[in-house]
């Protein structure tokens, strides 16, 4: 069969103004369980949460670690790289964090601690947020809490989670020690 121009016109056109069924989108039921529905009908919560701490811990990391003049030094003031630490969102200081002795996991639990809290909140701060004879402190943020038990596991895997927060009760307590005034009586040894 010979095709003439206008046939082959007439064909082109017939074949362009057929509206393909794959752009339409197709309608699909799902069935869900009742634990499914209900972590669905949660993620917009949990979105705005999420949203919240990252604002919070970003503005609050940068300013705790602004203000300890102990933790920066003149090669550290020009340097914003910034890090997460393991399986949280919760970023530290890049070239601080690498500074950490990685020796010892006592020494690098409560060091990353300043890092992440800074000496101030930790001197006024417990782990529960309960202190001595029924004393209120501020409580630590526990997503930070969980960044540093993650990241000492990650670099200490036989470490202990029961062991890693005494050591964070402890250095809370040795800051608060710290800085209490000469003028105060210390409690006895």
């Amino acid at each position: 069969m010979i095709v003439t121009s206008e046939e082959e016109e007439d064909d082109d056109n017939s074949l362009l103004s057929q509206t393909p069924r794959q752009q339409q989108p197709e309608k699909v039921l799902l069935e869900l369980d009742q634990e499914t529905l209900k972590a669905l009908k949660e993620l917009p919560g949990l979105v705005a949460t999420m949203k919240a701490v990252l604002s919070q811990s970003g503005s609050s990391i940068c300013s705790s670690n602004q203000s300890d003049s102990s933790q920066r030094t003149g090669s550290d003031a020009g340097s914003d790289d910034l890090m997460f630490l393991v399986n949280s969102t919760v970023q530290v200081r890049k070239r601080l964090f690498q500074r950490i002795s990685n020796k010892r996991m006592t020494l690098f639990t409560q060091d990353l601690a300043t890092l992440v809290f800074g000496r101030d909140t930790l001197a006024k701060s417990t782990l529960t947020g309960k202190g001595k004879k029924g004393d209120t402190k501020d409580q630590l943020d526990p997503v930070k809490v969980l960044a540093i038990i993650d990241t000492v596991r990650d670099k200490f895997p036989n470490a202990e989670v029961s062991e890693i927060r005494a050591l964070l009760r402890r250095k809370c307590n040795n800051e608060g020690y710290a800085k209490v005034p000469c003028h105060q009586p210390q409690p006895p040894c």
